[in-house]
Protein backbone atom coordinates (compact mmCIF):
# COMPACT_ATOMS: atom_id res chain seq x y z
CA UNK A 1 0.00 0.00 0.00
CA UNK A 2 3.04 2.10 0.45
CA UNK A 3 3.33 3.03 -3.41
CA UNK A 4 3.23 6.90 -3.66
CA UNK A 5 6.24 9.42 -2.34
CA UNK A 6 4.17 11.51 -0.43
CA UNK A 7 2.29 8.52 1.75
CA UNK A 8 3.69 8.28 5.20
CA UNK A 9 3.27 5.38 6.94
CA UNK A 10 4.25 3.74 10.56
CA UNK A 11 3.80 0.67 12.35
CA UNK A 12 2.24 -0.01 16.35
CA UNK A 13 2.12 -3.92 18.19
CA UNK A 14 0.94 -4.80 21.21
CA UNK A 15 2.59 -8.47 21.24
CA UNK A 16 1.17 -9.08 24.82
CA UNK A 17 -2.24 -8.55 23.37
CA UNK A 18 -1.24 -10.38 19.87
CA UNK A 19 -2.16 -6.86 18.17
CA UNK A 20 0.39 -6.09 15.14
CA UNK A 21 -0.65 -3.22 12.67
CA UNK A 22 0.73 -1.04 10.30
CA UNK A 23 -0.70 2.18 8.66
CA UNK A 24 -0.58 4.50 5.36
CA UNK A 25 -1.41 8.15 4.67
CA UNK A 26 -0.89 11.09 3.05
CA UNK A 27 1.59 13.70 4.43
CA UNK A 28 -0.67 16.09 6.19
CA UNK A 29 -3.66 14.25 6.40
CA UNK A 30 -5.89 13.64 9.21
CA UNK A 31 -4.47 10.24 9.83
CA UNK A 32 -0.65 11.72 9.76
CA UNK A 33 -0.65 12.23 13.32
CA UNK A 34 -1.29 8.86 13.99
CA UNK A 35 -0.96 6.72 16.37
CA UNK A 36 -3.47 8.79 18.80
CA UNK A 37 -2.90 7.80 22.62
CA UNK A 38 -4.41 8.51 25.54
CA UNK A 39 -2.73 10.39 28.30
CA UNK A 40 -0.85 7.43 29.94
CA UNK A 41 -0.62 5.60 26.49
CA UNK A 42 -3.33 2.57 27.34
CA UNK A 43 -5.39 3.34 24.39
CA UNK A 44 -3.94 3.73 21.33
CA UNK A 45 -5.86 4.38 18.03
CA UNK A 46 -4.69 3.78 14.15
CA UNK A 47 -7.18 5.44 12.01
CA UNK A 48 -7.67 5.51 8.09
CA UNK A 49 -9.78 8.30 6.51
CA UNK A 50 -10.95 11.96 9.14
CA UNK A 51 -13.52 12.24 11.84
CA UNK A 52 -14.56 15.48 12.20
CA UNK A 53 -15.15 16.23 15.78
CA UNK A 54 -18.13 18.29 16.99
CA UNK A 55 -17.15 21.46 19.01
CA UNK A 56 -18.87 20.81 22.16
CA UNK A 57 -17.03 17.44 22.07
CA UNK A 58 -14.16 18.77 22.21
CA UNK A 59 -14.49 21.92 24.81
CA UNK A 60 -16.30 19.01 27.29
CA UNK A 61 -13.10 16.67 27.16
CA UNK A 62 -10.76 20.03 27.80
CA UNK A 63 -12.85 21.08 30.85
CA UNK A 64 -12.65 17.30 32.41
CA UNK A 65 -8.95 17.78 31.92
CA UNK A 66 -8.02 15.87 29.74
CA UNK A 67 -4.55 17.59 27.16
CA UNK A 68 -4.88 16.50 23.51
CA UNK A 69 -2.65 19.52 22.09
CA UNK A 70 -3.52 20.54 18.54
CA UNK A 71 -3.67 17.60 16.78
CA UNK A 72 -6.77 17.03 14.80
CA UNK A 73 -6.94 13.13 15.61
CA UNK A 74 -5.47 12.89 19.57
CA UNK A 75 -8.98 13.87 21.00
CA UNK A 76 -10.31 10.20 19.72
CA UNK A 77 -8.49 8.83 22.45
CA UNK A 78 -9.63 10.57 24.88
CA UNK A 79 -13.24 10.40 23.44
CA UNK A 80 -13.39 6.75 24.23
CA UNK A 81 -11.85 6.91 27.89
CA UNK A 82 -14.91 8.77 28.68
CA UNK A 83 -17.64 7.23 26.27
CA UNK A 84 -16.67 3.64 26.29
CA UNK A 85 -19.08 1.82 24.10
CA UNK A 86 -20.61 5.03 23.41
CA UNK A 87 -17.57 5.92 21.65
CA UNK A 88 -18.32 4.73 18.27
CA UNK A 89 -21.86 6.61 18.13
CA UNK A 90 -19.90 9.97 18.49
CA UNK A 91 -17.73 9.28 15.57
CA UNK A 92 -18.71 11.75 12.33
CA UNK A 93 -16.87 11.07 9.18
CA UNK A 94 -15.66 8.73 6.83
CA UNK A 95 -13.24 6.27 8.74
CA UNK A 96 -12.18 3.29 9.85
CA UNK A 97 -9.95 2.08 12.52
CA UNK A 98 -8.54 -0.19 15.22
CA UNK A 99 -8.22 1.08 18.90
CA UNK A 100 -6.55 -1.37 21.23
CA UNK A 101 -7.31 -1.10 25.03
CA UNK A 102 -4.91 -1.96 27.26
CA UNK A 103 -6.36 -1.63 30.42
CA UNK A 104 -9.39 -3.88 29.04
CA UNK A 105 -6.90 -6.40 27.10
CA UNK A 106 -9.08 -5.90 23.88
CA UNK A 107 -9.13 -4.63 20.48
CA UNK A 108 -11.85 -2.89 18.39
CA UNK A 109 -11.71 -2.99 15.00
CA UNK A 110 -14.39 -0.20 13.39
CA UNK A 111 -15.77 1.48 10.25
CA UNK A 112 -18.09 4.10 9.32
CA UNK A 113 -21.84 3.52 9.33
CA UNK A 114 -21.82 2.73 5.74
CA UNK A 115 -18.26 1.06 5.20
CA UNK A 116 -17.72 3.71 3.49
CA UNK A 117 -13.67 3.37 4.37
CA UNK A 118 -13.20 -0.29 3.69
CA UNK A 119 -11.92 -3.12 5.36
CA UNK A 120 -10.98 -6.47 3.75
CA UNK A 121 -10.67 -9.11 6.20
CA UNK A 122 -9.77 -12.72 6.30
CA UNK A 123 -9.49 -15.11 9.17
CA UNK A 124 -7.43 -18.65 9.53
CA UNK A 125 -6.98 -20.87 12.62
CA UNK A 126 -4.25 -19.14 13.74
CA UNK A 127 -4.80 -15.25 13.18
CA UNK A 128 -7.37 -12.77 12.16
CA UNK A 129 -5.99 -10.57 8.80
CA UNK A 130 -6.96 -7.27 8.20
CA UNK A 131 -6.10 -4.45 5.69
CA UNK A 132 -7.81 -1.31 3.56
CA UNK A 133 -6.89 -2.80 0.28
CA UNK A 134 -7.19 -6.33 -0.94
CA UNK A 135 -4.28 -6.37 -2.62
CA UNK A 136 -2.29 -6.49 1.14
CA UNK A 137 -4.08 -9.60 2.14
CA UNK A 138 -3.44 -11.11 -0.76
CA UNK A 139 0.49 -10.46 -0.89
CA UNK A 140 1.17 -11.83 2.43
CA UNK A 141 -1.58 -14.81 1.85
CA UNK A 142 -1.13 -16.00 -1.30
CA UNK A 143 -3.45 -19.13 -1.10
CA UNK A 144 -6.55 -16.25 -1.51
CA UNK A 145 -5.29 -15.32 -5.34
CA UNK A 146 -8.16 -16.84 -6.66
CA UNK A 147 -11.96 -15.65 -7.92
CA UNK A 148 -15.08 -15.87 -5.67
CA UNK A 149 -17.28 -17.13 -8.48
CA UNK A 150 -20.48 -15.39 -6.77
CA UNK A 151 -18.04 -11.86 -6.53
CA UNK A 152 -17.38 -11.92 -9.93
CA UNK A 153 -21.30 -12.79 -11.01
CA UNK A 154 -22.25 -9.99 -8.79
CA UNK A 155 -19.70 -7.20 -10.25
CA UNK A 156 -20.72 -8.46 -13.93
CA UNK A 157 -24.41 -7.93 -13.03
CA UNK A 158 -24.39 -4.45 -11.28
CA UNK A 159 -21.00 -3.17 -11.57
CA UNK A 160 -20.48 -4.45 -8.28
CA UNK A 161 -20.00 -7.17 -5.19
CA UNK A 162 -23.10 -7.20 -2.61
CA UNK A 163 -23.43 -8.19 0.37
CA UNK A 164 -20.00 -7.34 1.74
CA UNK A 165 -18.00 -9.90 -0.33
CA UNK A 166 -15.73 -9.36 -2.44
CA UNK A 167 -13.92 -10.27 -5.73
CA UNK A 168 -11.91 -12.81 -3.94
CA UNK A 169 -12.39 -16.49 -2.31
CA UNK A 170 -12.17 -15.97 1.34
CA UNK A 171 -11.91 -12.01 1.69
CA UNK A 172 -14.74 -10.07 2.76
CA UNK A 173 -15.41 -6.62 3.71
CA UNK A 174 -16.29 -5.21 7.05
CA UNK A 175 -20.20 -4.57 7.25
CA UNK A 176 -21.10 -0.68 8.24
CA UNK A 177 -21.04 -0.10 11.33
CA UNK A 178 -19.22 -2.56 12.59
CA UNK A 179 -17.15 -2.82 15.71
CA UNK A 180 -15.67 -6.30 16.24
CA UNK A 181 -13.94 -6.97 19.59
CA UNK A 182 -10.91 -9.19 19.95
CA UNK A 183 -9.50 -10.87 23.28
CA UNK A 184 -7.19 -13.18 24.16
CA UNK A 185 -8.39 -16.73 22.38
CA UNK A 186 -12.06 -14.97 21.48
CA UNK A 187 -13.96 -12.38 19.30
CA UNK A 188 -17.35 -10.47 19.12
CA UNK A 189 -18.50 -9.67 15.95
CA UNK A 190 -20.87 -6.12 16.79
CA UNK A 191 -22.28 -3.46 14.88
CA UNK A 192 -22.89 0.13 16.59
CA UNK A 193 -25.02 1.55 13.64
CA UNK A 194 -27.88 0.03 11.64
CA UNK A 195 -29.91 1.95 9.13
CA UNK A 196 -33.52 0.77 10.74
CA UNK A 197 -32.25 2.98 13.23
CA UNK A 198 -32.70 6.30 11.32
CA UNK A 199 -35.52 4.61 8.61
CA UNK A 200 -37.59 4.61 11.76
CA UNK A 201 -37.20 7.83 13.08
CA UNK A 202 -40.66 10.34 12.55
CA UNK A 203 -40.83 11.96 9.09
CA UNK A 204 -40.75 15.82 8.66
CA UNK A 205 -42.63 17.89 6.63
CA UNK A 206 -41.50 18.78 3.54
CA UNK A 207 -40.49 22.52 4.73
CA UNK A 208 -39.72 20.89 8.17
CA UNK A 209 -36.70 19.15 6.23
CA UNK A 210 -35.95 21.84 4.21
CA UNK A 211 -35.19 24.17 7.41
CA UNK A 212 -32.98 20.97 8.93
CA UNK A 213 -31.24 20.63 5.48
CA UNK A 214 -30.08 24.17 5.38
CA UNK A 215 -28.79 24.74 8.74
CA UNK A 216 -26.68 21.20 8.50
CA UNK A 217 -25.27 22.05 5.35
CA UNK A 218 -24.01 25.60 6.51
CA UNK A 219 -22.90 23.97 9.57
CA UNK A 220 -20.74 20.93 7.68
CA UNK A 221 -19.61 22.14 4.96
CA UNK A 222 -17.00 24.61 6.25
CA UNK A 223 -15.42 22.15 8.22
CA UNK A 224 -14.10 20.70 4.82
CA UNK A 225 -12.59 23.98 3.66
CA UNK A 226 -10.05 23.63 6.86
CA UNK A 227 -7.02 22.25 5.18
CA UNK A 228 -3.19 22.21 6.39
CA UNK A 229 -2.86 21.85 2.22
CA UNK A 230 -3.67 23.88 -0.94
CA UNK A 231 -7.29 23.15 -1.54
CA UNK A 232 -9.05 22.16 -5.08
CA UNK A 233 -12.52 22.39 -5.55
CA UNK A 234 -13.96 19.91 -8.73
CA UNK A 235 -15.96 22.21 -10.19
CA UNK A 236 -19.33 20.58 -12.23
CA UNK A 237 -22.25 22.78 -14.24
CA UNK A 238 -24.66 21.09 -11.51
CA UNK A 239 -25.94 22.52 -8.50
CA UNK A 240 -24.41 20.79 -6.10
CA UNK A 241 -20.62 22.19 -6.31
CA UNK A 242 -22.25 26.12 -6.22
CA UNK A 243 -23.96 25.28 -2.95
CA UNK A 244 -20.24 24.33 -1.38
CA UNK A 245 -19.02 27.73 -2.76
CA UNK A 246 -22.22 29.43 -1.14
CA UNK A 247 -21.01 27.93 2.16
CA UNK A 248 -17.24 28.59 1.53
CA UNK A 249 -16.06 30.25 4.66
CA UNK A 250 -14.88 33.63 5.77
CA UNK A 251 -10.54 34.29 6.37
CA UNK A 252 -9.51 30.85 4.79
CA UNK A 253 -7.22 30.09 2.17
CA UNK A 254 -9.30 29.96 -1.14
CA UNK A 255 -9.58 27.27 -3.38
CA UNK A 256 -7.97 26.89 -6.64
CA UNK A 257 -10.64 25.35 -8.69
CA UNK A 258 -10.69 22.82 -12.19
CA UNK A 259 -13.30 20.67 -14.05
CA UNK A 260 -12.36 17.37 -15.85
CA UNK A 261 -12.55 17.66 -19.58
CA UNK A 262 -11.91 16.02 -23.05
CA UNK A 263 -9.41 16.87 -25.09
CA UNK A 264 -10.72 19.41 -27.26
CA UNK A 265 -13.67 21.72 -27.19
CA UNK A 266 -15.52 23.36 -23.96
CA UNK A 267 -19.05 20.91 -22.70
CA UNK A 268 -21.74 22.45 -20.87
CA UNK A 269 -20.01 21.75 -17.45
CA UNK A 270 -17.37 23.44 -18.66
CA UNK A 271 -18.93 26.64 -19.76
CA UNK A 272 -20.70 26.94 -16.76
CA UNK A 273 -17.92 25.64 -13.85
CA UNK A 274 -16.30 28.43 -15.65
CA UNK A 275 -18.50 31.27 -15.20
CA UNK A 276 -19.30 30.00 -11.52
CA UNK A 277 -15.66 30.38 -10.80
CA UNK A 278 -15.17 34.10 -12.20
CA UNK A 279 -18.08 34.87 -10.36
CA UNK A 280 -16.29 33.57 -7.26
CA UNK A 281 -13.12 35.28 -7.86
CA UNK A 282 -11.50 31.93 -7.96
CA UNK A 283 -8.91 30.50 -10.44
CA UNK A 284 -10.42 28.00 -12.73
CA UNK A 285 -8.34 25.66 -15.00
CA UNK A 286 -9.60 23.27 -17.42
CA UNK A 287 -7.78 19.58 -17.04
CA UNK A 288 -7.75 17.65 -20.11
CA UNK A 289 -7.44 14.34 -21.21
CA UNK A 290 -4.02 14.73 -23.57
CA UNK A 291 -2.79 12.34 -26.36
CA UNK A 292 -0.57 10.53 -23.75
CA UNK A 293 -3.88 9.08 -21.94
CA UNK A 294 -4.52 7.30 -25.63
CA UNK A 295 -1.25 6.31 -26.00
CA UNK A 296 -0.84 4.80 -23.21
CA UNK A 297 -4.01 2.95 -22.56
CA UNK A 298 -3.37 -0.31 -21.74
CA UNK A 299 -1.10 1.49 -19.01
CA UNK A 300 -4.05 3.15 -17.16
CA UNK A 301 -6.38 0.89 -17.39
CA UNK A 302 -3.85 -1.70 -15.68
CA UNK A 303 -2.98 0.81 -13.48
CA UNK A 304 -6.52 1.59 -12.49
CA UNK A 305 -7.28 -2.19 -12.13
CA UNK A 306 -4.67 -3.03 -9.61
CA UNK A 307 -5.46 0.52 -7.25
CA UNK A 308 -8.64 -0.47 -7.21
CA UNK A 309 -8.65 -3.76 -6.18
CA UNK A 310 -10.71 -4.40 -9.43
CA UNK A 311 -13.52 -2.43 -8.42
CA UNK A 312 -12.61 -0.08 -11.73
CA UNK A 313 -12.03 -1.18 -14.64
CA UNK A 314 -11.41 0.62 -18.53
CA UNK A 315 -14.39 2.80 -18.23
CA UNK A 316 -12.60 4.05 -15.13
CA UNK A 317 -8.68 4.57 -16.55
CA UNK A 318 -9.46 8.43 -16.67
CA UNK A 319 -9.84 8.81 -12.79
CA UNK A 320 -6.43 7.73 -12.19
CA UNK A 321 -5.33 10.07 -15.25
CA UNK A 322 -7.47 13.51 -13.68
CA UNK A 323 -6.55 13.24 -10.10
CA UNK A 324 -2.74 13.14 -11.46
CA UNK A 325 -3.14 16.26 -12.71
CA UNK A 326 -5.53 17.79 -9.99
CA UNK A 327 -2.48 17.20 -7.40
CA UNK A 328 -0.09 19.24 -9.45
CA UNK A 329 -2.92 21.87 -8.39
CA UNK A 330 -3.91 20.99 -4.80
CA UNK A 331 -3.27 17.82 -2.93
CA UNK A 332 -6.69 17.67 -1.24
CA UNK A 333 -9.65 17.75 -3.80
CA UNK A 334 -13.23 18.74 -2.28
CA UNK A 335 -16.21 17.68 -4.78
CA UNK A 336 -19.61 16.73 -4.52
CA UNK A 337 -20.33 13.13 -3.83
CA UNK A 338 -23.24 10.70 -4.65
CA UNK A 339 -26.69 12.40 -4.37
CA UNK A 340 -24.84 16.20 -3.54
CA UNK A 341 -23.24 14.92 0.01
CA UNK A 342 -19.94 15.99 0.41
CA UNK A 343 -16.79 14.71 -0.37
CA UNK A 344 -13.24 15.69 1.05
CA UNK A 345 -10.02 13.06 -0.58
CA UNK A 346 -6.74 13.48 -0.84
CA UNK A 347 -5.70 13.10 -4.59
CA UNK A 348 -3.73 10.17 -5.38
CA UNK A 349 -3.86 7.31 -7.35
CA UNK A 350 -6.17 4.97 -5.42
CA UNK A 351 -9.55 3.46 -5.03
CA UNK A 352 -12.49 5.85 -5.82
CA UNK A 353 -14.28 6.49 -2.55
CA UNK A 354 -17.35 8.09 -2.08
CA UNK A 355 -17.87 10.32 1.58
CA UNK A 356 -20.38 10.86 3.40
CA UNK A 357 -21.82 14.45 5.11
CA UNK A 358 -20.23 14.98 8.31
Amino acid sequence: MLREPFYMSGRHAESGLGVYAGWVAHEKSFASGQVFFSEDRDIAILLSGECFPEPAIVTRLRRKGHNFGDGKGTWLAHLYEEEGSKFWESLNGSFSGLLIDKRGARAFLFNDRYGTERVYWHQTADAFYFASEAKALLRVLPELREFDQEGVAQFLTFGCTVNWRTLFRGIEILPGGSCWVFRENSSKKERYFDSRTWEALPHLSADSFQDKFDETFKQIVPRYFDSDSPLGLALTGGLDTRMILACEPPNTTRPVTYTFTGEAGDTFDDRVATEVAKTCGLEHQLLRLGQDFFSDFAMHADETVYVTDGCFGIIGAHEIYFNKQARQLAPVRLKEGFDGLVEWIMVSRRRCDHGISR
